[in-house]
């Protein structure tokens, strides 16, 4: 008897995942409206005030004047003015949006990868394969909810969302032990294949250093006999 399909309960974000699985991909385990860990919604603060700092130099300063006259300016500073101001822009629209999010994370765990998504617009999905598993630590926080490590944490800043504000772990989520046993599977898959690499490498290696082969071990290898006389 075939096992029942895991979905999430959110048709929204459940037609978003199916829409980024690979045809022979499975679903083992879902998590939906989890919050980000105290760590993270301390950076996505941190973030914002940075950010709001910028914006009030900027605007409530003199320097809102340097900025709007090298703009007038029209010289190659007025395009450098405008290129920092957008990015500036962007960070903090970025960091608003984290703010916003940090208790709408959903993850999903199949056969192929851990895949991080978020429930409400704008949609974005992080994949994280094996290869990037360094190991799997599990938090209990409450009976069977908690959070799992799989790497050391570090925010960089990037245009891309997903990059920088979808940490690779599992925040507070349900049912934590049944997603660590499957992430540990993915782990022990990514390390047999480092193993299998090795080997292959090592082969190689091993054949390149040999000396290379005589006219006799060549016809003894191959069965083939010599008369001499």
């Amino acid at each position: 008897m075939s096992q029942p399909e895991i979905r999430f309960k959110s048709d929204r974000i459940d037609a978003y995942l199916r829409e980024h699985l690979a045809p022979d991909e499975n679903v083992l385990w879902v998590a939906e409206k989890c919050r980000a860990t105290a760590d993270v919604k301390t950076l996505y603060v941190l973030l914002l005030i940075f950010v709001l700092i910028g914006w009030s130099m900027i605007t409530l300063t003199p320097m809102s004047q340097i900025f709007l006259a090298s703009w007038r300016s029209l010289s190659l500073f007025s395009i450098l003015a405008l290129m920092i101001a957008i990015a500036w822009l962007w960070h903090g629209v970025v960091s608003i949006w984290c703010v916003v999010r940090a208790n709408r994370f959903a993850y999903a765990v199949t056969d192929a990868r851990l895949i991080i998504l978020n429930d409400f617009f704008p949609h974005m999905v992080r994949s994280v394969p094996p290869d990037e598993i360094e190991y799997v630590v599990v938090q209990v926080i409450d009976g069977n909810q908690g959070s799992i490590f799989l790497r050391p944490f570090v925010y960089t800043f990037r245009l891309h969302l997903s990059g920088s504000v979808m940490p690779r772990k599992i925040m507070n989520a349900s049912d934590i032990h049944i997603a660590a046993k499957h992430l540990n599977a993915l782990l022990a898959q990514k390390q047999k294949n480092i193993a299998q690499r090795e080997k292959i490498a090592q082969q190689e290696q091993s054949e390149a250093s040999k000396p290379p082969e005589t006219e006799e071990e060549k016809a003894a290898r191959q069965g083939l006999f010599r008369t001499w006389g």
